[in-house]
């Protein structure tokens, strides 16, 4: 193994046994003069399986930086320079042509590495001040430069934590009580722990919480009339630690068989504090999602634990939860429960660990969103007009991605700050129209071609589908023009007529339900806004696939492996709603999806930017996909109904803006959008921004959004 050890301003490199190419060589090299970036470097965890990658060849230049070379990119050969800065931690980072350098047998024992736009280079356990880190170096080719990703930093500090929240006394014997949830956060002065948490950690199934306060319930009967709805359901997952960061086995939605809920839980931290006596302490987030619904409700966990054995190993578990994603049923709920820790081996742990550790460094950089101030200084962008439009006691997260930097809100609760913000969960609701159920008929087109797009969803759906159905082919039926409907208003069928499809929860209900509606004229013509249509050409896709591919074939596993994971969504998107409340089911396809900020970002920019290509690989038919972002002028859509039209085509909304909407925007343009039930935005512009905004007031005011967006990168250029 080799560990490359930042002194001051210069590396020393100390080769173990690897193998020759990975050697560690020193020499003189002359000095790059390129673009130059600066980043801020803290501790972090080691890249476990890239210990004894064979890239970390490194050169010393006379200034004590120290050169990545052997990379190349369209032919040519071009090195990294990097600089540390004591002070505040700073590395600069530059990337030079090769100039003359002709080839890589300059370098000894080069082996040299193929830049793309999404390359990431690992220089993995980088020490400095006794804590280890690892770098994560991506090309950005419209540039030449490169920049840092960074997971985020291993405590470094002492362990003489000021606590007067969650103590050791209150976690072994206190009473529950909502707090701030920066208790649940990883404080300042924090020290890497003494214990490494693997294994099974079990909650006891509580009859009532201590603590639950209703704010808002819409429902009829209340939801909040039955008990079960109050208390968390019975809690067993397995973790195992990397470094200081928790990492649950099972992301995503986990089926719990509870009457009410389902649990989503993420990675979390663990950490020393001195008062703790001699335990070590572990935080995660997690969030309660109503079963067989899309409201996500987020809490946090936190317990102490050591590697003894017996029940001393671990305290209670308390818990909040004090924010959601919502619009029906608001509350807040706090306890304190009994809990198991069972330690044990877990299958698969470096893959776990890599996998966690690939994911934060795909994540896209970001930044507070008030820094497009000082970046964009001559712009005259008010931040007043992002995100501030809408209620903020009901926003739960947005954000805008200029120049591959996602600018990022906090994750406001009513006890401060969500300390996971960037693995808050964010309900899909009707955005999983365009990001899976459109999606996937895009990536069918481009495996089986277009032509599918006419298939008849009677030849694929055949037991429901009425006699009419055999002209309505997929692609209608993902417009929402079946000319099947009740009433041609705008979301009537929708906010009407659609109880029993949307309690369904069996497949056999929820698709006889979903063909309930009459014949009222020929397909293709008029836009009806129903969920039921998009559930309806979700299944027929899936037997489609399952006719071409085999029995084992699913719709929404297919778009997760090939669509998905490329375009590097994290653990805990890999999943979706279900028939049956069974991670067996038939997938929904409307509603049910689960996002970060980071993965709605990336989304939305494979859509809009990449053109549905991931590493100069097609993923998504681009004829299908142009005609969504309203690329091609000569399909549009459908006009929907009501009395602000707007247009929709493939499961994608959109609206046209030019000079009669801002005097700001001197041509004609259009903007694809995903919408979402409650206040879900996610808007897709011509010049490569994107924003994305989550409320559950039903509150869809993002003009002003579009508007700043201008000013940092105008529209019509």
């Amino acid at each position: 193994m080799m560990k490359c050890i930042v002194l001051s301003v210069f590396v020393l490199c100390i080769s173990a046994i690897l193998p020759k190419t990975g050697a560690c060589q020193l020499s003189d090299t002359g000095q790059a003069t390129s673009h130059v970036t600066n980043a801020y470097m803290p501790a972090d965890t080691p890249l476990k399986s890239k210990e004894t990658v064979d890239r970390c060849t490194v050169m010393l230049n006379p200034d004590g930086s120290f050169r990545i070379p052997c990379l190349t990119y369209a032919g040519d050969y071009y090195w990294a320079d990097l600089a540390y800065s004591p002070a505040p931690n700073t590395f600069n980072f530059s990337v030079t042509a090769a100039g003359a350098i002709t080839n890589s047998t300059q370098f000894t024992n080069c082996t040299p590495v193929t830049l793309s736009s999404t390359f990431l280079l690992y220089i993995p356990n980088m020490i400095f001040n006794s804590a280890s880190f690892w770098m994560a170096l991506q090309y950005v080719n419209q540039d030449a430069v490169f920049t840092y990703r960074s997971s985020g930093y291993n405590p470094s500090g002492t362990g003489n934590v000021v606590r007067n929240l969650l103590t050791y006394t209150d976690l072994m014997t206190g009473t529950p009580t909502l707090v701030d949830n920066s208790a649940y956060d990883l404080p300042e002065n924090a020290a890497m722990p003494d214990h490494v948490f693997a294994g099974l950690l079990t909650i006891s199934e509580a009859e009532l919480s201590p603590i639950f306060i209703t704010l808002t319930d819409d429902s009829f009967p209340p939801y909040a009339s039955y008990a079960g709805r109050k208390s968390l359901p019975y809690f067993s997952f397995e973790f195992i630690q990397n470094g200081s960061y928790l990492i649950p086995v099972a992301q995503g939605l986990s089926i719990t068989g509870n009457q009410y809920w389902n649990y989503i839980v993420g990675p979390g931290r663990v950490w020393k504090e001195n008062s703790d006596q001699g335990y070590s302490r572990a935080s995660f987030p997690f969030a309660l999602v109503e079963r067989n619904a899309n409201c996500t409700h987020n809490g946090v966990m936190t317990f102490l634990f050591n590697n003894s054995t017996g029940s001393s190993n671990v305290s209670n578990v308390s818990y909040q939860i004090t924010q959601e994603t919502c619009k029906y049923f608001k509350f807040n709920m706090a306890g304190q429960l009994t809990a198991v820790y069972t330690p044990g081996s877990i299958s698969n742990a470096n893959s776990i660990k890599d996998q966690h550790v690939a994911e934060l460094a795909n994540r896209l950089p970001t930044k507070p969103i008030a820094d497009l101030v000082s970046d964009f200084p001559a712009s005259g962008v008010q931040l007043s007009n992002i995100g501030k439009m809408n209620s903020p006691d009901h926003m739960t997260a947005y954000g805008l991605v200029i120049n591959g930097i996602n600018y990022v809100s906090g994750c406001a609760t009513r006890y401060g700050q969500y300390p996971f913000c960037e693995n808050m969960r964010l309900p899909s609701y009707s955005t999983a129209k365009s990001a899976f159920a459109s999606v996937a008929l895009m990536r069918l087109g481009q495996k089986y071609g277009k032509g599918v797009y006419d298939f008849n969803i009677r030849d694929y759906v055949p037991i429901y589908s009425p006699r009419w159905f055999q002209s309505v082919t997929f692609k209608n039926t993902l417009d929402m023009a079946t000319g099947y409907y009740s009433s041609p208003d705008f979301e009537d069928d929708e906010t009407y007529n659609m109880t029993n499809f949307f309690k369904a929860e069996s497949l056999s209900d929820k698709i006889s339900t979903a063909f309930n509606f009459p014949y009222k004229q020929e397909p293709g013509q008029l836009w009806v806004y129903h969920s039921s249509d998009t559930f309806i050409v979700t299944r027929a896709m899936n037997n489609f696939l399952v006719a071409k591919e085999g029995a084992s074939a699913d719709i929404f596993n297919m778009v997760r492996d090939e669509v998905y994971t490329p375009a590097h969504l994290s653990a805990g998107a890999m999943t979706t709603l279900r028939t049956d409340n069974s991670a067996l089911g038939a997938p929904f396809g409307s509603h049910g999806l689960f996002w970060t900020q980071d993965d709605i970002a990336k989304f939305a920019l494979l859509l809009n930017n990449q053109n549905g290509a991931i590493d100069g690989k097609q993923i998504l038919e681009p004829d299908m996909l142009a005609a969504s972002m309203q690329k091609n002028p000569n399909n549009r859509g459908l006009i929907t109904t009501g009395s602000i039209p707007w247009n929709y085509n493939n499961a994608f909304w959109a609206k046209q803006w030019g000079p009669s909407s801002s005097p700001s925007f001197p041509c004609s343009f259009w903007t694809p959008f995903m919408s979402g039930y409650g206040g879900i935005s996610v808007i897709m512009m011509p010049n490569g921004s994107i924003y994305y905004e989550y409320n559950d007031n039903n509150e869809y005011l993002w003009n002003n959004a579009l508007s700043e967006s201008n000013k940092l990168k105008p529209m019509c250029q």
